[in-house]
């Protein structure tokens, strides 16, 4: 019997997703209707709507940030244009499109002139790598009403780039192993300068008794495989030691943007 209410729960629940995506998509269609219907003083109004529709279906990933670019804000009431703004810069911030996000921003701060720390936070977020006078400028504000983003902007530009990249790679060339030791990994450069060591001198036994084809094969296995490996190696660890640093970094900036942004949400707003 429980396995029976079970199975009528799932379907019951599965049934009902089915329905409500099936509605979304009728819905959908029917703005779409209305759209090609309109005017031109109230084509924009609608597919507002349909982006609010959106926003309330809980829908503000993917195929929303096309329909924000259908829209010529210009064209809105000025009761309607500010908000619409607002919620366009976040959900393309929301969606990584973080130059369409800035480009709304932009509209929006020259329209409003918004001083909120959440208004001056989104701008400050798209504009990192956009415009730095204006980001330095909204960084100045921030840091003025918390000092909780100058560990934020730091971390932000913290360099991750590693010392003495190229010489590790030149070190591997000139003594295989070495560019292992000096990048940290011990293990695997003792490897590397033990074959290729060891294999050195066993070429070069095999040269002293005139085994010369055991010599060249042994050679091309020392040069290709052990040397020229060694030095990929090398190349290889360089770059995930980097990566584990980019990653370390991205998870500490993570970590204390969403520190801030429990502190100042950045929240969508209803234009109707």
């Amino acid at each position: 019997m429980l396995q029976r209410i079970t199975l009528i729960l799932i379907l019951h629940l599965c049934i009902n997703q089915v329905f409500g995506q099936q509605q979304y998509a009728v819905n959908l269609l029917g703005f779409e209707e209305r759209i090609f219907r309109a005017n031109k003083d109230t084509v924009d109004v609608i597919k507002l709507e349909k982006i609010n529709y959106m926003i309330n279906a809980d829908s503000t990933k993917g195929q929303i940030v096309s329909e924000l670019k259908r829209v010529n804000y210009s064209s809105l009431p000025d009761s309607l244009r500010v908000n619409a703004l607002w919620n366009a810069a976040l959900i393309a911030y929301l969606n990584k499109e973080i130059d369409l996000s800035f480009l709304y921003w932009s509209k929006y701060n020259t329209l409003t002139n918004d001083t909120s720390t959440q208004s001056i936070l989104l701008g400050y977020l798209t504009s990192e790598n956009l415009n730095k006078t204006i980001n330095r400028s909204l960084y100045a504000k921030l840091i003025s009403c918390d000092s909780q983003f100058v560990q934020f902007d730091n971390e932000l530009h913290k360099s991750i780039e590693l010392k003495g990249n190229t010489f590790k790679k030149v070190s591997s060339l000139l003594l295989p192993g070495s560019g292992l030791l000096i990048n940290g990994n011990i293990g695997k450069g003792l490897l590397s300068m033990g074959l290729n060591t060891g294999t050195f001198f066993f070429v070069r036994f095999l040269i002293s008794n005139n085994a010369w084809v055991n010599s060249v094969l042994w050679g091309s296995n020392l040069i290709g495989k052990f040397y020229l490996g060694g030095y990929r190696l090398t190349v290889k660890e360089i770059d995930n030691k980097q990566g584990r640093k980019q990653k370390m970094r991205a998870e500490t900036s993570a970590h204390l943007l969403t520190s801030i942004l429990d502190k100042y949400p950045l929240s969508l707003r209803l234009v109707y």
